[in-house]
């Protein structure tokens, strides 16, 4: 598996978006989900929204899954380390540094 796109979003949990290569089947998969929470970060695959017709509650139906856990955890942690290995090293801002003014003692003018 290989990632050959990531967009930054940083928008609550959803760290961003990528775009995946399945190698062994040729395959390409666009929109999953790398999200964080409480340290903790996931993959969410491809979905769409719907409005739960019982509750009038938004939710999401994934496009595509695995019928058992274990798949879908390999899967997953296949996916955040070929994330993790395209996208660039997110740099720590620099702190703005104070300079100090220095202005001549008598002014020419």
């Amino acid at each position: 598996m290989k990632c050959f796109k990531y967009t930054p979003v940083n928008k609550g949990y959803c760290l961003g978006i990528a775009a995946l290569y399945l190698e062994e089947i040729g395959l390409e998969i666009y929109g999953f989900s790398l999200l964080e929470k409480d340290g903790k970060r996931w993959i969410n695959f491809p979905s769409r929204k719907y409005e739960d017709k019982e509750t009038g509650e938004t939710k999401h139906i994934p496009y595509i899954r695995f019928p058992d856990k274990e798949r879908y955890v390999a899967f997953c942690e296949a996916a955040k380390k070929s994330i993790d290995a395209f996208k660039p090293v997110q740099k720590e801002p620099q702190k703005a540094q104070s300079v100090e003014l220095q202005f001549p003692d008598e002014v020419p003018f």
